[in-house]
């Protein structure tokens, strides 16, 4: 494996102990070294994952290994405003005195927050700035119920907003609807003209679930919707809930597995006010999830069809269809309604009620009871749309596109 390939550093707010990490930043990093780039990963890790000295040394060999040198930094929660504020300006710091040391050429940042570190080294250093803004960060704090609309932060995060965006050299985007909001109006004149905009969706590790034995369908005692990931803000607890009691009532034998970290009590609270039975709560490591999702006869998400969801991609969509479930999806996030109807791989919800919840289940039983290759093509939909070697190869011609003409990366087309 090529080790004197072009340098880049990566400037992540999220930690790579974190089960988000694992599965949403090493497994692209580990693709793009391979293929012969050298990484500096500056991360923010939670103070108890830091405390695993086992697994943060274990991590860290891996990824010397592959040329990769893991800077990890703690990070700070509260007070919000002022930790934040102080993250950045350690960030800043570290990320300074690597740049100026090892120069690289490419800063990548994860976000808005590592982006404004990544800006500063762009300022001072000059390497090419890689702006993947995931999403829309400040929209999202307003509609998380976090910030105020018209208050200070929103604007302030804006203003930075527009910044980021005119310094890009490239701007990375989750879906197609993102892609289309900033080639229009404001967002469209932050950009300098020419800066290209990559949809790289969230991926998954296809193979991870090849052996996922997956429900048939066929008509028995026992049926089970599966949910994956945690709940509240975004997640649609109490929709997906009344959306089990409602086709519970045309399926009895039908079963709600939800599977968790963190949130137990309050899923059973809202199970029990709706006096349901049949939902089980378990936690589930990245490692688990397969044989968990291959006990599922269909995987159910439902997120506040927002704006700043029309950037969102759920990983748990790729991890549903890896594993070969057709998917129960509500409209208006993401890609996900093209995704689903496309490949004809589930049903997309279009309201919160009982009558439409139960059409979409009468739909999808209908479609699996009829279609033998429902469940082919959900893990061939998840390997083409949503495969982590088509992620690692749209972030490798990102990087081709700022490294030409000096450097092609090893792998690349010559």
């Amino acid at each position: 494996m090529t080790r004197s390939g072009p340098l880049a550093m990566y400037v992540s707010y999220d930690g790579v102990l974190e089960p988000l990490g694992q599965s949403q930043i090493l497994p692209y990093l580990r693709g793009l070294a391979r293929e012969g780039l050298a990484f500096l990963l500056l991360t923010f890790e939670k103070p108890a994952d830091l405390r695993r000295r086992a697994d943060v040394d274990r991590l860290r060999a891996e990824l010397a290994a592959l040329g990769i040198q893991w800077w990890p930094l703690r990070y700070h929660r509260r007070p919000s405003v002022p930790a934040t504020a102080w993250d950045v300006a350690r960030g800043v710091a570290l990320a300074l005195w690597l740049a100026c040391s090892r120069r690289p050429r490419v800063v990548h940042c994860r976000s808005y927050v590592a982006a404004v570190i990544g800006l500063a080294v762009h300022a001072v250093a000059g390497p090419r700035f890689i702006f993947d803004m995931r999403g829309f960060w400040p929209e999202e704090r307003v509609e998380g119920g976090v910030w105020p609309a018209a208050g200070g932060l929103f604007r302030a995060a804006k203003r930075v907003e527009r910044w980021l965006l005119r310094a890009s050299d490239a701007v990375i985007v989750l879906t197609e609807r993102a892609r289309r909001t900033l080639a229009t109006g404001r967002y469209q004149a932050s950009l300098r003209p020419g800066t290209p905009i990559e949809v790289i969706p969230c991926c998954v590790e296809v193979e991870r679930f090849a052996g996922a034995n997956c429900h048939d369908g066929a008509p028995g005692p026992e049926r089970t919707i599966v949910y994956a990931g945690s709940v509240g803000t975004w997640y649609m607890l109490e929709e997906m809930l009344d959306f089990f009691a409602a086709v519970r009532s045309r399926d009895p034998g039908l079963r709600f597995l939800l599977l968790n970290r963190g949130e137990h009590d309050a899923i059973r609270r809202a199970a029990g006010a709706r006096d349901l039975d049949g939902v089980e709560v378990r936690a589930a490591s990245p490692a688990e999830m397969p044989a968990y999702l291959g006990r599922a006869f269909a995987g159910l998400y439902f997120i506040k069809p927002v704006f700043s969801k029309t950037g969102a991609s759920p990983t748990k969509l790729g991890e549903y269809l890896a594993a070969g479930l057709p998917v129960i999806v509500n409209a208006g996030v993401g890609d996900a309604d093209e995704v689903v109807t496309d490949a004809r791989v589930g049903v997309v919800v279009d309201r919160f009620a009982p009558d439409a919840y139960v059409a979409a289940w009468d739909a999808l039983t209908r479609a699996i009871a009829a279609d033998p290759g429902l469940r082919p093509r959900c893990r061939e939909t998840a390997r083409r749309a949503l495969g982590l070697e088509q992620g690692v190869a749209r972030y490798r011609r990102v990087y081709e596109r700022l490294l030409e003409p000096a450097a092609t990366l090893e792998g690349s087309p010559r």
